[in-house]
C-alpha cells in the first residue's frame, strides 16, 4: 500500500474550503460513477450549489459528533471525509458511527490520500466513542469496494435502492473499531 504523499496533512476544514470540497465531490461522482448512475443525473450535479451546503455544515456543524476532515497537499485540498453517528434505523447511533463520505480528487487517486483520510476518520470515530463503523457505497463501484475491503471493511448483508436517474443498489460495509488496524 502506498504511503501518504510528502506534504499531505489531514485537518479540519475552514469555511473557505467549501468550494474545493464541493468540486472534489462532484468530480468524484462524475468520474467514478459515470457508468453506474445516469449521465443526466451526473451532468446536473452543481458544485456551486453543493458548496453552499458545505459552507453551512463547516460553519455550524449539526452535531457535536459530526466531523469533517480535508486532505491538504501543499495548500491544495485534494480530498475529504465526513463521520457522524449512524443514520440507519437498525443500528444504535450511540454505538455505531458512519463514514458518510470520502472523496479524493480524481487526479490524486491511488496515491495514499484516501488511506490517510480513512485512517483519520477511524481515529475520529474511536475518539467519539463508537464501537463499530459503517459506510454505504454503490454495489457496482468496484473501485470503491476494493478500497474499503483492502482496509478491512466487510459487507454486512444490508442493501438499499436509490434513484440516481436510474435505480442503483447500495451495499453497507461494517468495521469493528476495536479490531481495526487501519493506519
Amino acid at each position: 500500500m502506498k504511503p501518504a504523499p510528502d506534504g499531505l496533512s489531514i485537518r479540519e476544514p475552514l469555511v473557505e474550503d467549501a468550494e474545493a470540497i464541493a468540486a472534489i465531490q462532484v468530480a468524484g461522482w462524475q468520474t467514478a460513477f459515470r457508468c453506474i448512475a445516469s449521465d443526466g443525473y451526473l451532468d446536473a450535479l452543481d458544485s456551486a450549489a453543493e458548496a453552499a451546503g458545505w459552507r453551512t455544515g463547516i460553519a455550524r456543524p449539526p452535531s457535536e459528533r459530526k466531523r469533517i476532515f480535508v486532505a491538504d497537499l501543499e495548500s491544495e485540498i485534494v480530498g475529504f471525509v465526513t463521520v457522524f453517528p449512524s443514520r440507519d434505523k437498525d443500528l444504535d447511533p450511540d454505538q455505531v458511527g458512519e463514514v458518510g463520505a470520502i472523496y479524493v480528487s480524481p487526479g490524486h487517486w491511488r496515491r495514499g490520500v484516501g488511506r490517510a483520510l480513512m485512517a483519520r476518520a477511524i481515529d475520529a470515530l474511536r475518539s467519539l466513542g463508537f464501537n463499530d463503523a459503517i459506510l454505504w457505497t454503490l454495489a457496482a463501484s468496484k473501485r470503491s469496494r476494493s478500497f474499503y475491503e483492502a482496509g478491512g471493511w466487510r459487507t454486512d448483508g444490508s442493501t438499499n435502492e436509490i434513484d440516481l436517474g436510474c435505480p442503483v443498489t447500495l451495499v453497507r460495509y461494517r468495521l469493528s473499531l476495536s479490531d481495526s488496524k487501519e493506519k
